[in-house]
């Protein structure tokens, strides 16, 4: 689905006429529902509340895998890690330029969380995560004030409530070494999003 100003979800409704586009019937639903609700459920657990054949769930869940519908991973909960949580407001004037530029960021920046679009007096949105709020300010001064067209940004702190447990960028790779980076020298630890270790 392309991101423009007139793709945007508003209702139920049309979530799931997104997802009947893939060719996702009434089972795909349940079994996402189920898998909501305890991703750790067995193909034989699934196959008995779906009433359809264990293998007849791995298909489906291969396909909902593969055409980008579902992701496994553990979710943590940020609160029980007492992380902290940044959220910053971006008005730019390339909203494109930028969000390729955030993307770029995302795969270097594993305290990123989420990252959307408003229609309001900010275009942007970025929710950071980390060990301190410190540390959080020094990624908005390095890092996200480097992105295109960056005109204003409003910082603002905040908690999670709801979802209780949030995916982290964990994958996210920087590549560099502890000793050169920017973070480690001022800080004197590692980087600081929630589950990187020193390197």
């Amino acid at each position: 689905m392309k991101l423009g100003k007139g793709n945007k979800v508003t209702n139920c409704k049309e979530k799931i006429d997104m997802l009947r586009e893939k060719n996702i019937d009434k089972r795909d639903l349940l079994l996402i529902k189920e898998l909501a609700i305890d991703g750790r459920k067995t193909l034989v657990e699934l196959s008995k509340k779906l009433k359809v054949t264990h293998v007849a769930i791995r298909k489906r869940l291969a396909k909902l895998i593969r055409e980008g519908c579902i992701k496994i991973q553990a979710n943590v909960n940020i609160r029980k890690l007492n992380l902290k949580v940044l959220y910053v407001f971006i008005r730019t004037k390339d909203i494109h330029s930028a969000l390729r530029d955030l993307m770029k960021l995302s795969k270097k920046c594993s305290c990123i969380l989420q990252v959307g679009t408003l229609t309001s007096n900010y275009n942007l949105l970025v929710v950071l995560v980390g060990k301190e709020y410190d540390e959080l300010r020094s990624v908005v001064e390095r890092r996200l004030r480097n992105i295109s067209g960056v005109s204003e940004m409003s910082v603002v702190l905040g908690d999670i409530i709801f979802p209780e447990y949030l995916p982290l960028n964990s994958l996210a790779l920087c590549n560099v070494s502890c000793s050169k980076c920017k973070f480690f020298n001022l800080y004197k630890r590692g980087c600081p999003a929630p589950l990187r270790t020193r390197r």
